[in-house]
């Protein structure tokens, strides 16, 4: 059976295990249902409230109440940055000495440790929470304890104690006189006493609750949906599998109004339950893939964990051990994977430091070889001064040589002595400049292994750069993938369902009752079954050419169709089907035969949609026309109805895929909002194109232009 439906708060829960799912709802700030505020729009102005207050640098009463709502609104989305606020409106409340303040943070941080199943850890903040209402004397503070600490008992599967404080949470409610209140506590006590076995006390105090919700509905939409759930759950474990579907759908269409969707998760898995109990798996089956598949869209990791039980469940029933075993494997796969993410996370960090760490070394190697060359660049200054100044010296000897005769003889030998220093001096200065000419040299190659290695880091940089880009253009084309095809598995969901029971009923009626039946019964029935599978065959044809259009596998050949001839094969089969809804089915064709440029059987089919529509949306006793004619070098096809025409909104979404407009078909047809798109598709395929030209009211015309045969 499913597990038992608990109170969750007013914001959305998207991640809240059903585990842990409330058994009552909390109030809301909502004054109507008939208005009900998206929830993301709701959590992004209240983010924006706080970057505005902490622009403002603001410390107060009110920043503490906005860090409580905003805890509200992520228990589901994610827990722990729910308990992220709980904890910093705590800090501030005691900051500021806030105590009403501090027990909605202790509350709030209660919460979000009992969402993560760290019961011992919220139990200790909702009795903190407990003890600070008894001493502010506020009784409103020390009733939402009590019905915490009861929850979190629930949790924990100890009833007796939930038992106790559910019933210390009516006795409070009474007294104060909070009939909203007093309903949750009975919803409360009846959940626990369902848990207990105790059935008949069960129905009872939620049949109470059921009334004080939908007396309060306006006030808690939520609280009614949760009293429902649990009513069906009673029925369901009592075996009355009829009533238990009953509630359950009335919880399911709340939910879906209320845009909840692990309410609406647990309502799909809580039928696909039922019907496991009742070993219809085929109906089970159904359910079961619904709760996968918005689970999996919406990220929902707990209840994708629980629908992988219930589905090996129902393949265990149907015979299909292995498929069982698949989906116990991915249950417990499911729990491994954020180990995964964080290795990843965990390389990319390494790789990271490693670049960085070559970039840095780099850097040094250059900063060296310049230190280097301006060492060798002083040398050569050095020595050039020396120089200067010996010549200063030689010149100043030859002077005094020139005035003295008497002493040349003296200076001559250290002349000698002078120049034998100079052509010592002369040799090493040559040395140094070989010397200087290979540290240039050596200098060049480090300059130019340094544009190398630049060159390859500006590579490198541009190559991640470019796989990056290319990681996110595919990681977009997997998002737009998801999103289709889980819209086609909706498409198919729904649109397949309703044929499939109708050929059901139809053949256990043929089975059961046949020797009963005249002839033009059976006739009539089977009839109704070739009808139906007609339908289905349309749906089918139509979901493959819109894939074989978007894969690209429809092959297309292009040559000179008779238009006037398809027409009139095209208005011989569906004449029946307009004479059935009373409608005249009008062709205007000119005595010459009109030819295209076109592919025949996308022509046909194209055709074929446009007239299918004609016929679905138009009244009885009206006209639809069809006919061709030339305009200039294109040849254009019309086909034209008398029924209620399209809005300029309709219009402008008339050719997109799983698009349902505003019109309805007039005799109940169905619309898979695929076939104008495939229309689209193939006539732009044969070079053409296609419009709608349509006032509201005034009907509606569907103009196709082909080349023209040359």
């Amino acid at each position: 059976m499913p597990e038992s439906a608990w109170s969750y708060p007013m914001m959305s829960l998207s991640n809240l295990s059903v585990h842990i799912r409330p058994l009552g709802g909390d109030t809301i700030l909502k004054q109507n249902t008939t208005s009900v505020v998206s929830v993301s729009t709701r959590r992004d102005s209240l983010l924006r409230i706080l970057q505005e207050y902490d622009r403002q640098h603001r410390k107060d009463t009110d920043v503490v109440k906005l860090l409580c709502a905003l805890s509200y609104e992520f228990l589901g989305l994610n827990p722990r940055q729910s308990l992220d606020y709980g904890q910093r409106a705590k800090a501030l409340a005691e900051a500021v000495n806030d105590r009403p303040g501090l027990s909605g943070a202790l509350e709030s941080i209660g919460r979000a440790y009992r969402v993560q199943g760290l019961y011992t850890l919220s139990l200790e903040y909702f009795l903190a929470m407990l003890r600070l209402g008894e001493e502010l004397r506020d009784k409103r503070v020390v009733m939402l304890a009590l019905r915490r600490i009861g929850q979190n008992y629930f949790s924990e599967r100890n009833y007796a104690a939930a038992l106790e404080y559910g019933e210390r949470f009516l006795a409070l409610s009474t007294a104060v006189g909070d009939t909203l209140e007093r309903g949750q506590a009975l919803n409360n006590i009846g959940a626990v006493q369902r848990e207990l076995g105790r059935y008949d006390s069960a129905l009872v105090n939620l049949q109470i609750a059921l009334d004080i919700a939908r007396l309060y509905n306006q006030q808690d939409p939520y609280f009614l949906s949760i009293v429902l759930q649990n009513i069906a759950l009673v029925y369901s474990q009592r075996g009355e599998y009829a009533k238990a579907r009953n509630y359950f759908g009335q919880a399911l269409a709340m939910e879906r109004y209320l845009d909840e969707f692990v309410g609406i998760t647990y309502c799909y898995r809580g039928l696909g339950r039922i019907f496991v109990e009742e070993k219809k798996y085929a109906q089970a089956l159904l359910y079961a893939e619904k709760a996968l598949t918005l689970a999996e869209s919406n990220n929902i990791g707990l209840e994708k964990d629980a629908t992988f039980a219930l589905l090996a469940d129902i393949h265990a029933g149907l015979g299909n051990a292995t498929l069982a075993l698949q989906y116990y494997k991915r249950s417990v796969a499911l729990k491994d994977s954020i180990a995964g993410v964080s290795s990843a996370q965990k390389a990319a960090t390494m790789e990271q430091a490693f670049q960085q760490e070559k970039i840095e070394k780099t850097r040094a190697l250059l900063e060296f070889a310049n230190q280097q060359q301006a060492i060798v660049r002083n040398a050569v200054i050095v020595v050039g001064v020396l120089l200067v100044g010996l010549l200063g010296v030689l010149l100043n000897r030859y002077r005094l040589k020139v005035r003295s005769e008497g002493q040349l003889q003296q200076t001559n030998e250290e002349i000698q002595r002078q120049q034998m220093l100079l052509e010592d001096q002369s040799r090493r200065i040559e040395e140094m400049n070989t010397e200087l000419q290979e540290n240039n040299a050596r200098l060049v190659d480090t300059n130019v292994e340094l544009d190398t290695t630049n060159t390859e880091l500006h590579s490198y940089i541009d190559e991640l750069s470019r796989i990056n880009g290319e990681l996110d253009a595919r990681n977009e084309t997997l998002r737009e993938l998801h999103r289709e095809k889980n819209e086609f598995l909706g498409v198919v969901a729904h649109d397949l369902k309703n044929p499939l029971v109708g050929i059901r009923l139809t053949s256990e009626i043929l089975q059961r009752f046949s020797e009963r039946m005249s002839a033009a019964e059976k006739d009539e029935r089977l009839k109704h079954i070739i009808a139906i599978v007609e339908r289905m065959m349309v749906i089918i044809n139509n979901l493959l050419n819109d894939n074989a259009m978007e894969s690209g596998l429809l092959s297309i050949s292009i040559t000179t169709v008779n238009v006037s001839e398809s027409i009139e094969m095209l208005v011989r089969e569906y004449r029946d089907r307009a004479f059935q809804k009373s409608i005249t089915l009008q062709p205007i064709l000119s005595l010459t035969p009109l030819f295209a440029r076109a592919d025949s059987t996308m022509l046909y089919t194209v055709l074929e949609n446009l007239l299918s529509n004609a016929l679905k949306f138009s009244p009885s006793n009206t006209t639809v026309t069809i006919y061709a004619e030339v305009e200039d070098d294109r040849c254009r096809i019309s086909v034209k109805d008398e029924g209620p025409g399209l809005s300029e909104e309709d219009k402008s979404m008339l050719f997109g895929k799983f698009i349902r407009l505003s019109a309805r078909p007039t005799a109940g047809e169905h619309s898979t909002g695929l076939g104008l798109s495939i229309v689209k598709k193939m006539v732009e395929a044969m070079r053409g194109r296609v419009w709608c030209e349509s006032e509201l009211g005034k009907g509606a015309k569907f103009i196709v232009e082909l080349p023209k045969n040359a």
